[in-house]
């Protein structure tokens, strides 16, 4: 490793081992069940039992590697926990983990740039002190060998170089989460190490150079003068640090941004007064597929449900009781359906929409009168000294195998316009 601080050498195209080139940042898409591994490059992958799958399914995003897999791949994965429709940040667990793996020499670029006019060198490791990447190609060694100091000490029993020795104290160090800056003599020659921790994970970065490598790229007796002097020290310092707070930043901003998307999406797919979802819910993840509902071989249904007579209730007793009308319907819906197999949806002003699978046509019907019950026993009072009711129209779906979802949406709507017409506090199904 102290070689880290030699002249650099003249590399091109070094070579990388594994299946995967240097310039490959995406690999594939894994989605991981209890029982399976879904691979979008139709491999088998045995990962179920790895710590950031273990941690998505338990509720927790994780990050992993980047490591050697058992196909030689050098790759990190970022691993996050899957819910069903009815998860609403509840006690309800994943039902898998949706995982994205990449190539892991992908942040020998992110350091490149962390070279002191292009000499000296700049390198990742990783929370147990295993190097991870490098700023320069001609070091990719390190990586491929997974150089560990500290395991080489241990393994000579304490009985090494002086150089490694230092190394090391550098690398415990970062990995306490302190910055520094240190110096030692290699080859006769004064060598000059930086180093910083990435908090967010952890993670140490440490750079470093010789002093006669920046007076030989210089040639200026201006330079040969500063370089025996404290200011190149406190030079190469501020420059190596300015790259560790990039470095850092980029990585704290990934994760914001992550937290911003997850609450733009919950803005976006869910209304603000009942806490369902809302209806764009249905093109982002409805209308986007060709036919609905994709379980082929189930059957399903779709209930149009619709307060009765709203506008009149909305004017006789004003718009914030109106509101706690919808509220409470919301409410109903949502508790009669507290399972994976459905999916309630505010539709749009006093209608509601709730998607359901596996159901018979017979459990159908009980469902929406059961429903239309539950609403009538609430016993809101109405306008009219009666209480509020909704109507029901159902489109029973007997196998969902190449069924379109607007289709079966109009059948729904149409049942819906039939229970109205009668009078209302009605359920109606295709007969």
């Amino acid at each position: 490793m102290a070689e880290m601080f030699s002249p650099v050498a003249e590399v091109e195209n070094p070579s990388l081992p594994g299946n995967i080139s240097q310039d490959t940042a995406y690999l594939r898409t894994l989605f991981v069940t209890p029982e399976k591994v879904f691979s979008s490059d139709g491999g088998s992958l045995d990962v179920g039992s790895l710590p950031d799958i273990i941690n998505a399914f338990s509720g927790s995003p994780s990050l992993y590697g980047p490591y050697y897999n058992p196909q030689g791949e050098f790759v990190i994965r970022w691993s996050a926990p899957v819910y069903s429709f009815k998860h609403r940040g509840g006690d309800s667990k994943p039902i898998g983990v949706l995982a994205v793996e990449k190539n892991g020499y992908m942040l020998n670029d992110l350091i490149s740039g962390i070279r002191f006019l292009q000499t000296g060198e700049a390198y990742i490791i990783n929370a147990e002190g295993t190097d991870i990447a490098v700023s320069d190609l001609s070091h990719i060694n390190w990586v491929t060998s997974q150089y560990n100091a500290r395991e080489i000490i241990e393994a000579a029993d304490g009985k090494v170089d002086a150089e490694t020795l230092s190394i090391f104290q550098a690398e415990k160090k970062v990995l306490k989460g302190k910055s520094g800056m240190d110096t030692y003599y290699w080859n006769d020659g004064l060598c000059y190490i930086i180093y910083a921790p990435i908090p967010s994970m952890g993670w140490g970065l440490i750079g470093g150079m010789r002093d006669e490598e920046l007076v030989a790229i210089t040639q200026t007796d201006l330079f040969t003068s500063l370089a025996q002097s404290p200011f190149i020290f406190v030079a190469i310092g501020c420059f190596l640090i300015l790259f560790v707070l990039l470095t850092y930043w980029i990585t704290s901003s990934a994760k914001t941004a992550s937290t911003i998307r997850k609450r733009l999406e919950d803005m976006a797919y869910n209304d603000s007064l009942t806490g369902l979802y809302n209806r764009h819910i249905l093109k982002a993840r409805i209308f986007n597929q060709r036919y609905f509902p994709n379980r082929t071989g189930e059957s399903a249904a779709i209930f149009m449900i619709d307060i009765d007579h709203f506008k009149k209730y909305n004017d006789f007793y004003g718009h914030q009781k109106g509101d706690h009308c919808l509220w409470t319907v919301a409410t109903i819906l949502k508790n009669a359906c507290d399972d994976d197999n459905f999916i309630v949806i505010r539709y749009g002003g006093e209608e509601f929409l709730i998607i359901a699978f596996l159901l018979s046509k017979e459990q159908a019907k009980d469902m929406g009168v059961r429903l239309r019950q539950l609403v009538e026993e609430a016993a809101m009072p109405n306008h009219a000294d009666g209480v509020v009711t909704i109507s029901v129209g159902i489109c029973h779906i007997a196998h969902a195998t190449n069924n379109n979802f607007s289709q079966s949406l109009s059948i729904a709507d149409r049942h819906l316009y039939l229970a109205k017409e009668r009078g209302r506090n009605q359920v109606v199904i295709d007969s």
